[in-house]
């Protein structure tokens, strides 16, 4: 985990109560959010935004703020290389970088404006390849 969280997770929920399954979803998100071509499955069913978040686990970054500690600091790269691991491109830490900004907004939100987990997740409903059930199952409006 990243020494440089703020008081906030990345979308909003107080950073002490964000378990480390919840930082890695959030990490997940937003790199489907920076990169939408890595959410396309490949040979034996993992995305590369799997394979980036296994990267990065590898290198102890497991939550966006370790992700954008990393890219400040120049050092994410390097230390892939070190591990055995293809670099990341020029091309995706300046989408990273370009979408960092509406991360640390949603910093700033009210938590019930904006995080839905689980079946309510808007987020995850969004970004789904297949069609998700309905949270409005049985609603006639």
């Amino acid at each position: 985990s990243s020494s440089a969280e703020g008081p906030r997770g990345a979308f909003g929920a107080a950073a002490g109560a964000m378990s480390s399954l919840d930082k890695e979803a959030d990490l997940q998100h937003f790199l489907r959010v920076a990169r939408p071509e890595w959410i396309v499955p490949r040979r034996k069913g993992r995305s590369d935004v799997d394979r980036v978040i296994a990267k990065l686990k590898s290198i102890g970054i497991t939550d966006i703020d370790g992700l954008f500690l990393g890219i400040d600091r120049n050092t994410i790269n390097d230390a892939l290389h070190r591990q055995g691991h293809a670099r990341l491109s020029r091309e995706a830490i300046e989408s990273i970088r370009r979408k960092r900004p509406f991360m640390q907004t949603l910093k700033d939100i009210d938590v019930p404006y904006v995080r839905s987990i689980g079946n309510q997740a808007p987020l995850a409903r969004m970004l789904s390849p297949k069609r998700l059930a309905s949270p409005y199952v049985g609603f006639d409006g």
